[in-house]
């Protein structure tokens, strides 16, 4: 039978396992030699908790660790039957294969319920426009909560969100806490909170998140890393009131180059009661937006938390309305140090909407390290005398009552 009139699921299988040969092909004697002394594992009819369909086809071992989806779709199958399958074949075998998703269009009804190691992933980078897969997700979230499960890792994948990626659990940690999640890469369109909940270890690179409207993640907890690695792009629409990323009680984590677009919205906001947060590299940018589609409120807004370190940190164009007393303030928290922020008065041909007002205004004791504000004025305002501690600020002036 030649390859244009076989099935669609056992070409994508073919496909595989050529991709298989030549990756092989290309290794070197010693890799070729483990690989041999560790062939893939042969399906059995049982696999996973339940049993699967009678139709459901049984997969070729490929010995690379990855398994593809389209080769458990069930005749007549949806993408929730062959997904399930899938899920079902990976959990059941004693090292877990990655699930690869191939580029297409996939509809999903029903999230999945996780085991230790689940790994989706797609082998073209996800993007914002969905340009080589578009993975829609199931309301409620693609990945449903099981309390102890821990080490889920999403690739690559390009999802149209309808509200979350991850299901939503409480920040204070009765429920327990999304332990060792990785989400690496790929582009998330749409949808609102994408992750809410107490995190442990949380690993967060999209590379792409757009279109939000609500905080793109509201969570809480320790030991995370969020936009650390590369180039990372946050945008939406959201009410004034409103932060792209809520972090509560977070500590011991790192929050770094989030290039957060704020429309409406504001970029981050800091409460409760963590201690160790670090924003490194965060930008907060409103060029060439005006009005409404402008940051409305103060860029990122501090009212909690211990030793809070915020590191070369960008503001641009926020507080159109007026309505907050700096481009960034701080009522609550302490041992809080800036280094390097940066509040130009403009950017790209645009000019900021504030540029008179104060940089920073604060009501607790902070110590600013040079900062920047080339074009407008170089003002932070405190609540009362001796609350800022300035170092290395040429020409800057805190203003007091």
């Amino acid at each position: 039978m030649d390859e244009a009139d076989a099935p669609p699921v056992r070409r994508d299988a073919r496909w595989l396992s050529r991709r298989a040969a030549l990756l092989l092909s290309t290794a070197g004697a010693g890799a070729l030699a483990g690989a041999a002394l560790v062939p893939g594992e042969a399906p059995t009819a049982t696999a996973g908790p339940d049993q699967p369909p009678a139709d459901a086809p049984v997969p070729t071992p490929r010995g690379l660790g990855l398994v593809s989806i389209e080769d458990f779709r069930p005749s007549g199958g949806s993408d929730d039957d062959a997904l399930a399958e899938a899920v079902r074949y990976a959990a059941a075998r004693t090292y877990k294969p990655a699930i690869v998703v191939p580029n297409g269009s996939y509809t999903l009804t029903r999230p999945i319920r996780p085991y230790a190691g689940l790994h989706l992933m797609a082998f073209p980078f996800g993007d914002e426009f969905l340009t080589s897969q578009r993975i829609t997700l199931p309301s409620g979230g693609l990945i449903a909560y099981e309390r102890g499960v821990g080490s889920i890792t999403l690739e690559n994948l390009s999802c149209k969100v309808t509200d979350h990626v991850l299901e939503p659990i409480p920040l204070d940690n009765s429920r327990g806490a999304w332990t060792d999640v990785r989400i690496l890469g790929g582009g998330y369109n749409s949808g609102s909170t994408l992750i809410e909940g107490s995190c442990l270890r949380l690993d967060f690179q999209p590379a792409y998140v757009q279109a939000v409207t609500d905080s793109a993640v509201r969570i809480g907890g320790s030991d995370c890393w969020l936009f650390t690695r590369g180039a990372h792009f946050v945008s939406g629409q959201l009410p004034p009131d409103q932060p792209y990323l809520d972090l509560h009680s977070l500590g011991q984590s790192v929050v770094g180059s989030a290039y957060i677009t704020a429309q409406g919205g504001y970029g981050v906001r800091i409460s409760g009661n963590g201690t160790g947060l670090r924003l490194a590299g965060t930008l907060v940018d409103a060029s060439n937006r005006s009005g409404t589609d402008a940051t409305q409120l103060a860029g990122v807004q501090i009212t909690g938390g211990t030793d809070i370190t915020i590191d070369d940190l960008w503001v641009f164009n926020s507080n159109v309305s007026g309505q907050s007393r700096g481009q960034v303030t701080v009522t609550g928290g302490s041992d809080i140090v800036f280094t390097t922020p940066r509040f130009p008065g403009s950017n790209a041909g645009t000019t900021a909407a504030d540029t008179t007002g104060a940089c920073i205004h604060t009501t607790v004791p902070i110590t600013v390290i040079a900062p920047k504000a080339a074009g407008r004025s170089k003002l932070i305002t405190a609540a009362a005398p001796d609350l800022v501690t300035l170092v290395g600020a040429p020409g800057w002036q805190v203003q007091t009552p």
